[in-house]
Order: structure tokens, then C-alpha cells, then sequence
């Protein structure tokens, strides 16, 4: 794991003056291997901060960065993911779960029977 560092981060929509601001100037670090719960009432931000993260919210002011690269600098193959809490909308029902989970494993890792034991791996840490 990297560490993820929020520093003043702003979130903004619209305009100046006819718009909103989501999250305002919030600092937050995450260390490599560690991991955080960031709790707040229905409203205050917490998904807009996980979306700016991941590239799905603007970020207005300030910098997201995983080991000292802004995350903005990322364009293709994000190595941040958001983990939604409805499972409904957050998996594919047309998929089985190790497939959900092989198809987020990284390319290095070819053949079949390679993929289905990393998979497995995987399972089996979370029980």
C-alpha cells in the first residue's frame, strides 16, 4: 500500500457565485499500510473526498497525492479504487465474485490457472 495524502483540498461545482462547495480545505493523511474511517454526518463530504480521489470530482484547491504524485496525473489506469457500500450497485450480477475480483488484478499476472490462484489467495485472506 501507498500512502494517500489530502492536503487543503477543496471541492467545488458551478460557478463563484452560483455554486456549491462539497468539501472545504480538508488535510488528511492516510499511511502506507494503514487504513482510515473517515465518519461524518449524511451530507459532509466523505464520497465527494473518495471521488476527488479517484479522479470523479474536480478538485478546486489543494492536492491529492499517493506517494508524492498528484493524482490528477493519473490517466488511464487509476491505482485508486472506490469500494461503494451498496453491494447491489457495486457488483456485477452477471458475474461471479472471483471474476469481479480477477478483473482487477494487475496484467503481470498471466494465465488462467495464475489468475484463479491469486484469486483464491485473495478470498481466502478475507475468509
Amino acid at each position: 500500500m501507498s500512502e494517500l495524502r489530502f492536503d487543503q483540498v477543496s471541492v467545488r461545482y458551478g460557478t463563484h457565485r452560483a455554486g456549491l462547495t462539497a468539501v472545504d480545505d480538508v488535510s488528511l493523511v492516510v499511511p502506507s499500510g494503514s487504513v482510515v474511517g473517515l465518519v461524518g454526518e449524511s451530507g459532509s463530504g466523505k464520497s465527494t473526498l473518495a471521488r476527488a480521489a479517484i479522479g470523479l470530482a474536480p478538485i478546486s484547491e489543494g492536492a491529492i497525492t499517493l506517494d508524492g504524485v498528484d493524482v490528477r496525473s493519473f490517466r488511464r489506469r487509476r491505482p485508486l479504487q472506490m469500494v461503494f457500500q451498496d453491494p447491489f450497485s457495486s457488483l456485477d450480477p452477471r458475474m461471479t465474485i472471483g471474476e469481479s475480483i480477477a478483473e482487477a488484478l494487475p496484467r503481470d499476472i498471466r494465465g488462467s490457472a495464475a489468475r484463479r490462484a491469486e484469486v483464491a489467495r485473495l478470498l481466502d485472506l478475507v475468509s
